[in-house]
Parts: structure tokens; sequence; C-alpha cells
């Protein structure tokens, strides 16, 4: 190679590595502002499928559950925001302010 072509190619190779450094700090602070910096918390996902008739102690002590960290915002809403009726559209406990029809 010529004394130009090597050039060439080395501040090539310079912009490709300044261009994914600026990515990756670009990217880790759009995420970071994304989740508010939020602290990861302790949850218990599906570690693999569970039988319909498993009862919940035979499923946390078979292995079917694992302890995880999770971003508080990935999970399901808080229960004072789930309200979940039963087939005799009656209140359930944790929704008190349903009303029954």
């Amino acid at each position: 190679m010529t004394s130009k072509r090597t050039v060439v190619v080395a501040v090539a190779v310079a912009v490709g590595v300044v261009a994914s450094v600026l990515s990756y700090v670009f990217l880790n602070n759009a995420q970071n502002n994304a989740y508010h910096n939020a602290k990861l918390v302790n949850a218990y996902v599906i570690a693999k499928p569970i039988p319909r008739t498993l009862s919940g102690v035979d499923a946390a002590n078979g292995g079917y559950l694992q302890e995880k960290k999770v971003r508080p915002s990935s999970g399901p809403p808080p229960p004072s925001r789930v309200c979940l009726r039963s087939a005799t559209r009656r209140p359930t406990p944790t929704c008190p302010w349903a009303r029954s029809s």
C-alpha cells in the first residue's frame, strides 16, 4: 500500500472507533433517561411452563419460579390498579371501589 492509502485506512478506522464510542455513550444515556435511573427490584418470574393442575406450593418448590432482578416498570401494575372480577361480576377484595352489577 502507498502511504496515501495507509492514511485513508487509518482515518477510516479512527472515524469508525469514534462513531462507535459516541453511539454507545448516547444510547446508554438514552436508556438511563428512559428508565429514570430506576433501581432493580427482586421479583419472581416463571422459569418453565407450569402445568395447570400444579398447586402454588408445588410450583414454588419445584423450580418453576426463580427470583430475578427486574426494573419496576417492566412488571404488572401495582395491586391498587388491578381490578379483577369473577364470573358473578362481584367486586374482588383488591377492587373495593368497583360497582357490582
